[in-house]
């Protein structure tokens, strides 16, 4: 700071007789003077600003089962933008933060935009929806991963996981496991059926109890 000041001595000292020049100096090298100060505190400005707009907002999803018709169906598909092939093509999925995590020798998939947990993979076999529930139950009983409070996902949280395009025959992140291609959803409609997703179709679709598929549990963290 003495530097600048003498600086500025000088200079007036030689520009006695134009006041107005040396003003004019003086000023610049003011701001010279705050440049450095602007410029650091603008970069933190701006790495702030960086850091809050690359968190994404949380989006809530229904995690309770209820029954759906076909047009509350579609209401919700556009509500999300999810994508379904037949009954809504254009929609483009949702933003996803994916974070692949072992937990007690159980690989995982966080999911920090839905606020979910998902299992990697899903059951080792195809089943009934009864015994879809009693699989659920064992792995709470097990404590898969560490956690008691794993259930079947709702047809919200299931088709957060549908993307628009395909990756090796399957509308899901490589990330999943793919051979788990169609699951359970906890979801019925009025007549008792339960909706179904399909990866390898890009679909929803509506099975009775009795037909055999997948399970792929989840739970809110």
């Amino acid at each position: 700071m003495s530097e600048q000041k003498t600086l500025v001595d000088n200079i007036l000292n030689r520009l006695k007789n134009n006041r107005l020049l040396a003003i004019l100096i003086v000023f610049g090298i003011a701001i010279i003077a705050i440049s450095s100060f602007t410029d650091a505190t603008q970069k933190i400005i701006k790495q702030v600003h960086g850091f809050l707009s690359d968190r994404p907002e949380v989006v809530s999803l229904r995690y309770e089962p209820d029954t759906l018709s076909g047009e509350e169906l579609r209401v919700l598909l556009a509500k999300y933008e999810f994508f379904d092939k037949i009954r809504n093509p254009g929609g483009k999925g949702i933003e996803h933060r994916y974070e692949s995590q072992i937990i007690d020798k159980a690989i995982v998939i966080h999911d920090a935009f839905t606020g979910l947990m998902w299992q990697r993979g899903g059951s080792s076999g195809l089943m009934k929806f009864a015994d879809a529930e009693q699989y659920v139950h064992r792995m709470n009983a097990e404590k898969f991963a560490g956690f008691n409070d794993w259930r079947l996902p709702t047809v919200e949280e299931a088709m957060s996981l549908m993307e628009p395009q395909s990756y090796e025959d399957s509308h899901i992140d490589p990330v999943f496991e793919r051979a788990i291609s169609f699951i359970w959803t906890s979801d019925h409609t009025s007549d008792g059926r339960i909706w179904m997703l399909y990866f390898y179709d890009g679909i929803l679709s509506i099975e009775g109890s009795g037909f055999n598929a997948w399970v792929r549990v989840t739970r809110r963290f």
